[in-house]
């Protein structure tokens, strides 16, 4: 399949258009389902009308889930400038820090860096 297009430009021109679909992000902040912060996701279709207006649908561990932008924690595209920086360290130790609680909480053991 094709790569995921760059990121948007600012948060608002994502909310509008569901720009975001097809990128992957990892789970954060889920208060309701904690047991599924960390995962790696693609992010689904956007609904911009009805109950779930402004929300990205996602799926995870056979559940389907109508997700805020705020819950999901965009993996960095290589080749492009991150989200954070333009060295990508932030976006990159963030995501790190989040696949090691993953696999904490799955009891299984975190990838070795690279």
């Amino acid at each position: 399949p094709p790569p995921p297009p760059p990121p948007p430009a600012n948060a608002s021109e994502e909310e509008e258009d569901g720009s975001l679909v097809g990128r992957e992000a990892l789970l954060t902040g889920l208060a309701g389902k904690p047991h599924l912060n960390g995962w790696r996701v693609t992010i689904g279709k956007y609904k911009s009308e009805g109950e779930a207006k402004g929300r990205y649908i996602i799926r995870v561990a056979g559940e389907k889930l109508a997700l805020r932008r705020a819950n999901l924690r965009l993996v960095p595209v290589p080749g492009h400038e991150s989200e954070q920086d333009s060295e990508g360290t932030e976006a990159d130790s963030d995501s790190e820090d989040l696949l090691e609680q993953a696999c904490r909480a799955h009891g299984v053991a975190a990838p070795v860096p690279r």
